[in-house]
């Protein structure tokens, strides 16, 4: 059986939940938010598909107004995915991770499959992203927590899930699997008090965690080494 280490797109793969929750921000506040507020209700429902926080920020707008505030969002997005960059570090336990026995990676996330395809074109290495599993949103795979449940039972062993936000603390437990907070934008105390939660990968890949699940005892202490030096 392979072990799963799977990793949220926006915000822990890729630098965009800052661009992206400036465009979030300005739509809300069209429609009555204040700054502050509409900033906070966004990275509060972050993980779910803009149409969906939208349903939830902005309940009493009609299916139609609220298709047209998502495409918008949508075609807006582009210019920040264009721009964007990787996470620090990402690449580097990506990377690691891949070499690996028994090990799959994952990258999964509430954007559009093709348009998901189209970020790790430009973002990622062939070597790296031809051998990391994509899951963007389709008709199959409509949530995160169906996409992680999916690679996870493609893999059959132990799955871990690595997100930012702590709503991906929520998918992970509603598929029983562990989660790890990416906490570079939230108090880990977002998290809950037994969060196991970092704030960057470079920490991530110094832990006991990191060396327990990814790395193999005789190949964890020359990379933890590598990684302090940095």
């Amino acid at each position: 059986m392979d072990r799963l280490l799977a990793l949220d797109f926006d915000g822990t793969v890729v630098d965009t939940m800052e661009a992206l929750g400036t465009i979030a921000v300005g739509l809300l506040e069209r429609h009555g938010y204040n700054r502050v507020t509409a900033r906070r209700r966004y990275f509060q429902t972050s993980g779910l598909p803009f149409r969906e926080q939208l349903a939830e920020l902005l309940a009493f707008l009609s299916d139609e107004d609220l298709d047209q505030l998502a495409e918008e969002f949508l075609h807006r997005s582009f210019e920040v995915y264009h721009y964007a960059n990787l996470v620090p570090g990402v690449l580097e336990l990506i990377e690691n991770a891949l070499e690996q026995p028994n090990l799959e990676v994952a990258v999964v996330s509430s954007t559009p499959s093709y348009l998901l395809a189209e970020h790790c074109v430009r973002l990622l290495p062939l070597d790296v992203r031809s051998r990391v599993l994509t899951y963007g949103t389709d008709r199959r795979w409509s949530t995160k927590a169906l996409q992680v449940a999916h690679a996870a039972a493609v893999c059959g062993g132990e799955a871990v899930l690595i997100g930012d936000s702590p709503r991906d603390r929520m998918i992970a437990e509603k598929v029983n699997i562990e989660h790890v907070a990416l906490a570079r934008d939230w108090p880990v105390s977002e998290y809950g008090h037994d969060a196991l939660a970092f704030t960057s990968f470079y920490e991530i890949m110094r832990s006991a965690w990191y060396s327990s699940f990814v790395l193999n005892e005789n190949q964890g202490a020359r990379l933890l080494a590598q990684v302090h030096d940095l």
